[in-house]
């Protein structure tokens, strides 16, 4: 007689594979909560609990469905479920930067989300291996149907007594429900299906399996306009992964790699239309032939703005550990790399082709209904605008179904390309404090150095804020890119980064260690440990600038790539980043500052940066010169100019 074994597994983008008693199940199924999906971020409390219920009920096998010495048939059960609300206090902080707890006069933005997934298959445990009295690693394959349905709405409240005038979540929602919405409300429905197979070998609590998933996903946006028509965005994509898994219960290395493809349609819509209520109908549930029908006639209530086809590469690798049982939650840390081509054609006859790549290293802590989030990205794109080829026939199907090679193909019309670098740090807790919220803008401000222009006042640091976000944003504009490669060739650049480098480290170090980089230690030595560290960052992002001008004319992929690995190498600490800022010197550039939570008034400040100096004069650049930032209004979108 073998003693039964038990297969460990659980839901998400990672999959982790072991045996186990039903005793050590029970005991250990709160350490199976995990989240290692890189989407929305602001996740239901309650995913936790239901991470829980997953994984034990993937996990317990009541019935052997045959007597076999060989293997053993189960049934297997995947259910996830998430509910929850998030609010943000839209009323506008002072620019001093003092955030007051109480003051509710803007109204929320509110967002409420429901959703399920669901599948049942089987799985087989292959015993072959056993002996009498011995147990050794057991292979096993599963395979598991799934199915589900996710609703988000995002909606501006007056205060928060209305909410309690919204009635629920509605799965289709009416021209007429729509209709009652205030322009930038925006509601979104998903269908997803799938197939999950898992094969592998475990041997009680430890285990490694790999996996693929192919799963689709049915997505409509909803955004309610001014007068009486609302945006629809409707997209449909394909994603296939396979992933490598490796750990135990407590403790566990993943690493994915993953295709995506996309189709992206959106359309305009008069909403006093009589037929608008019926193409909302068909378009929620999968269908997009009225839609398109009535866009092809003239003076219709529908109008195809855009169509776009997307296919995506990458990966992604995690390291986790979980926190003891009662806790039921886990400690996670995780970077993606992914790149992705993007084909747009517009109703106006323009067509763009655009290169992103991506860089994002994460952070999450998840105990029962607490749950924080840090993120760090660099994601670069590389856009070109132009005229549809006069060869094209069939409208935008027909485009989007060309050969990607012949969508490529360079035209003269299609101009200088657009090259970005976005730097995005964000911040987010649904339990924090004024004391934390306080401590995490000072460790942003450790990031990047930009004490003046980050600094706040936070409320009490015991006072309860619920749920509060800190997210900055640095885009490199065009010429800044072009900059950036222009100072990697020229012959005294490591002369000149070296001069900006040591100024940096001049200004820091002389007031002391104010924001704790050296955790308390020697600040002679930190400061030549800062010093090594960033010299060895800052010949990383040249040799990827380097890159990026080879590439930048023959190669989109190989741009994108190449400067993704410069924003990785620039996130190194607030010293490559003030050294990027410092080589680019007159450029334009573009920050964004946000703070906002649930019980705090709302901070919101946008920076251009300027020297007043010829453009590509790198010997002049420094950071001794640089002149005080412009607080920009609001309203103004553009990149701050010369």
């Amino acid at each position: 007689m073998h003693a039964p074994h038990r297969r460990f597994s659980q839901p998400g983008l990672l999959a982790l594979s072991g045996h186990a008693l039903l005793t050590a199940a029970l005991l250990w199924a709160p350490l199976a909560a995990r989240s290692a999906r890189a989407e929305d971020p602001l996740v239901s409390p309650w995913d936790t609990f239901w991470d829980s219920i997953t994984w034990l009920t993937e996990t317990y096998d009541p019935n052997i469905l045959s007597d076999s010495p060989f293997y053993d048939l189960s049934p297997t059960l995947h259910v996830r479920a998430g509910i929850g609300t998030d609010r943000v206090n839209l009323t506008p902080a002072p620019a001093s930067g003092e955030l007051s707890v109480g003051q509710e006069e803007g109204g929320f933005r509110m967002r409420r989300f429901r959703r399920f997934e669901a599948g049942i298959g089987g799985a087989l445990d292959l015993n072959f291996l056993e002996t009498a009295g011995t147990s050794l690693p057991v292979p096993f394959v599963g395979l598991i149907p799934i199915a589900g349905v996710a609703a988000e709405d995002t909606m501006w409240m007056p205060n928060r007594e209305a909410e309690n005038h919204l009635g629920p979540v509605r799965a289709y929602p009416t021209r007429e429900f729509i209709l009652g919405l205030r322009p930038g409300d925006r509601l979104i429905r998903q269908m997803s299906g799938g197939v999950l197979f898992s094969v592998g070998i475990g041997f009680y609590m430890v285990g490694v399996s790999g996996r693929y998933l192919a799963r689709g996903e049915w997505e409509v946006s909803v955004e309610r306009l001014r007068g009486t028509e609302a945006l629809v965005k409707v997209s449909r994509s394909k994603l296939h992964s396979l992933s490598l898994n490796a750990g135990a219960v407590v403790i566990g290395v993943a690493a994915e790699n993953f295709r995506n493809a996309d189709r992206y349609f959106s359309f305009k819509i008069d909403l006093e239309s009589q037929y608008s209520g019926l193409v909302l109908h068909d378009i929620v549930r999968g269908n997009l032939t009225k839609a398109q029908e009535l866009a092809a006639q003239p003076d219709s209530p529908v109008r195809l703005e855009v169509a776009a086809s997307t296919v995506e590469k990458g990966g992604f690798q995690r390291f986790w550990y979980g926190i003891p049982a009662i806790l039921g939650g886990e400690i996670s840390r995780g970077k993606i790399t992914s790149y992705s081509n993007e084909w747009r054609f517009s109703a106006n006859g323009a067509r763009a082709m655009v290169d992103h790549g991506v860089f994002l290293r994460e952070q999450e802590i998840r105990l029962l209904a607490r749950k924080q989030r840090h993120s760090r990205m660099f994601y670069t794109t590389y856009a070109t605008v132009g005229t549809p080829d006069p060869s094209t026939e069939g409208g935008v199907e027909a485009w989007l179904d060309q050969d990607k090679s012949e969508r490529d193909r360079p035209k003269p019309e299609d101009g200088v390309p657009e090259l970005l670098g976005n730097f995005v740090w964000h911040y987010e807790d649904n339990r924090s404090k004024g004391g934390r919220l306080a401590s995490i803008v000072r460790r942003l401000i450790a990031d990047t150095g930009l004490e003046r222009e980050l600094a706040v006042r936070a409320p009490p640091e015991d006072e309860k804020l619920k749920y509060a976000s800190v997210k900055f944003g640095f885009t490199f504009s065009t010429p800044a890119t072009h900059r950036l490669m222009m100072a990697a060739q020229h012959p005294q650049f490591q002369v000149k980064t070296l001069d900006f480098l040591d100024r940096r480290l001049e200004d820091y170090f002389t007031l002391g260690d104010r924001f704790d980089l050296c955790d308390g230690g020697s600040l002679q030595r930190c400061q030549i440990e800062f010093r090594r560290e960033t010299l060895e960052a800052l010949g990383k992002m040249r040799e990827a600038l380097l890159t990026m001008a080879r590439t930048r004319m023959s190669s989109k992929g190989g741009f994108v790539k190449a400067y993704a690995e410069f924003g990785k190498a620039m996130m190194e600490n607030q010293f490559t980043f003030g050294v990027a800022r410092d080589i680019v010197g007159s450029a334009p550039l573009r920050m964004r500052y946000e703070v906002e939570g649930e019980r705090i008034t709302r901070l919101i400040r946008n920076f251009g940066e300027y020297l007043p100096q010829p453009p590509g004069t790198l010997s002049k650049i420094g950071h001794k010169d640089r002149v005080p930032y412009r607080l920009l209004k609001d309203q103004e979108i553009a990149y701050a100019q010369d």
